[in-house]
């Protein structure tokens, strides 16, 4: 062929790739040429030979990235290919690869200084030689020493199904034949598998570390990952399963539904825990049935209420003690013809007062323990009754609430009845300035964000509406950060965390030093305290407890009371008012739990001998004119 390239010559060749390592990232290889190059590589290295040019399949763009990678040759892949420069034969262009069998006893005797071979000896694979250069997936022959194999030892089986039964993870559909198995394999071991096999078909795509995708003949998938799954979705999801939807889990399973969540069952519903189950209503919470409801336990059921129990049927009522029946509570004529009139057969009757549920479960029904009638309250006996709330109330357990609940209804209906207070609280030591730190937090406790968005927000739990500044701007405000300001004048967006602000103006209120500056950050709280020397692991009244780890504090509160065993209740801005979040929307009394990690570490205390000023309103205290507004 004469004019080729404006050459003379056209001259086909072939050759061994030596490097692929193309310092130009082109996909070009060093390729000894037979006929050509020496073979002996102390007369012509590897590095001196030319770089041979791929040519790309018409399927690959091969411009600017788009298209499939040249990168397919390695060390040791035979390559037939031609000169671009003619005679000049110093311009090699690759135009594809062919396979072999590489025969182990040529391989082996090949001295090192030989070229036309792989310079590391990695190809042809030791493992290997004697077969033919295709794939053993794709002739099906030594499969045993395949994926195929590491795949079956790999079987799961015997999976537990939800109340019933068990399920087995299909056998390996792998039944190729040549020549209808179109096989991709990387030097690491990953495969793509395009199976044309009669009455075999498949498509496969497995990873080197085991895990895989397979689809059978008949369209089903096995989905297997050895490491974790993680999947993003950011529009909605939809699902449809025809069928039955088997799902088992060897771990914990945690679901969070920021927003509603809804369960529709057209049949029956069931659920069985070996363990506990627990269910909590941030709000209301309704039980709806067209039949009956019957709730059966082998011990003691029991039903804790802070307000009323209405009970209500429009036939009859049985209540029904195997051993003994008790109705302990202030049961008036009226009253018992009420019950009389719902088919209540009620204990006889008895003064009306309270009996200490102490006097409830040790005494027998028949020689009831009765307290004193009840008597109009004096006014020395109202503060007494005053001072009694507010020692229970610095603990939570149920027996302080219950007591709690009674003496308020003392105080409301102006009558003393009788009932045993909670062991008291052991004193604590607290200056002034500390006890003024908890009463102006209460007066914060319901304030809260207006649309989650870290302003607004009124004593009393009224919210602010949008556009406005409300107390938790005041507090940022006093804080050093003006949280108006940062969301524009037109008062949009969304403004900073705000507990660390909330800890400020309490402190401030209370006549306290608070930071210089950054006083609306929990880490700088704790920096701060330290260097007064007033950062402590053991906690105060009046103290701000520091959430974190040390040097990586994330939320901040105050120490609100103390119970005899050391555990905290506080009174915390920009959290939940259920769980334990550090970036909720309002402020609320907590009980942390010392047993799980959102517990306070560290707490900043107030410091000693301080003295706080005359009393004074939150309003004049902290509030700013356009807030009095």
């Amino acid at each position: 062929m004469n004019n080729f390239f404006n050459t003379t010559g056209f001259y086909w060749w072939m050759g061994v790739v030596e490097d692929r390592m193309d310092p130009l990232y082109l996909g070009r290889c060093r390729v000894r040429i037979l006929g050509f190059h020496n073979k002996d590589k102390t007369i012509l290295p590897t590095a001196d030979l030319p770089w041979a040019t791929p040519i790309q399949p018409i399927t690959s763009a091969a411009v600017s990235g788009v298209g499939t990678a040249p990168v397919g040759p390695v060390e040791g892949t035979w390559i037939v290919g031609f000169f671009a420069d003619g005679d000049d034969c110093q311009q090699p262009i690759m135009m594809g690869t062919f396979a072999g069998i590489p025969q182990s006893e040529y391989e082996q005797k090949i001295p090192s200084n030989e070229g036309f071979r792989d310079p590391s000896k990695k190809y042809p694979l030791e493992l290997l030689l004697d077969e033919p250069d295709t794939n053993r997936l794709a002739r099906n022959q030594g499969i045993t020493d395949t994926i195929v194999q590491k795949k079956k030892d790999a079987l799961d089986e015997g999976i537990d199904i939800a109340f019933s039964g068990t399920w087995d993870q299909p056998k390996i559909p792998y039944g190729a034949k040549y020549p209808y198995n179109h096989v991709t394999y990387t030097e690491s071991g990953h495969v793509i598998e395009l199976d044309d096999s009669p009455s075999a078909e498949r498509v496969h795509v497995y990873h080197k570390a085991g895990s895989f995708v397979e689809i059978d003949r008949g369209g089903s998938m096995v989905r297997r990952i050895v490491g974790n799954d993680y999947q993003i979705i950011d529009c909605n999801e939809y699902i449809h399963i025809r069928g039955k939807a088997n799902v088992t889990v060897d771990g914990s399973c945690n679901i969070y539904v920021k927003n509603d969540c809804n369960l529709q069952v057209d049949g029956n519903l069931k659920a069985h825990a070996h363990g506990n189950i627990e269910m909590k209503a941030g709000k209301k919470m309704l039980l709806t049935a067209k039949e009956n409801i019957e709730i059966k336990t082998d011990a003691n059921f029991n039903v804790d209420a802070s307000n009323i129990i209405n009970m209500k049927s429009l036939k009859g009522m049985n209540l029904t003690g195997t051993l003994k029946t008790t109705i302990a509570s202030p049961i008036t004529e009226v009253a018992m013809l009420k019950m009389n009139a719902m088919g209540i057969t009620p204990v006889p009757p008895v003064p009306p007062v309270f009996v200490s549920p102490s006097t409830i479960s040790s005494k027998s029904p028949t020689e009831p323990t009765i307290s004193d009638p009840a008597f109009a309250l004096t006014a020395e006996d109202r503060e007494k009754i005053k001072k009694e709330i507010v020692i229970a109330e610095q603990s939570s357990d149920v027996t302080s609430r219950e007591f709690v609940a009674l003496k308020q209804k003392e105080l409301d209906t102006n009558e003393r009845v009788s009932v045993d207070a909670p062991e008291p609280l052991p004193p604590v030591v607290a200056c002034e300035a500390a006890k003024k730190v908890v009463e102006y937090a209460k007066l914060d406790v319901l304030v809260t964000e207006t649309e989650d968005k870290n302003y607004g927000g009124k004593q009393g739990g009224e919210i602010t509406p949008v556009g406005q500044a409300g107390r938790i701007d005041e507090m940022l405000r006093v804080a050093g950060n003006d949280n108006a300001a940062r969301r524009k004048s037109s008062r949009t967006g969304t403004g900073d965390p705000w507990c660390a602000a909330a800890v400020s103006s309490w402190w401030k209120a209370a006549g306290l030093p608070i930071p210089p500056s950054g006083a609306a950050a929990a880490r700088v709280w704790a920096t701060w305290g330290k260097s007064k020397n007033l950062y402590s692991t053991v906690p105060k009244i009046g103290a701000v407890a520091l959430y974190g780890i040390e040097g990586a504090e994330n939320h901040v509160g105050i120490v609100a009371a103390i119970d005899a065993k050391g555990k905290v209740t506080t009174i915390e801005g920009n959290t939940s008012g259920k769980g334990f979040n550090r970036d909720g929307g309002g402020c609320f009394v907590k009980t942390p739990n010392p047993n799980t990690t959102f517990y306070p570490r560290a707490y900043v205390h107030v410091p000693e001998n301080c003295v706080p000023p005359e009393p004074a309103t939150i309003d004049s205290a902290c509030m700013s004119a356009e807030m009095k507004a």
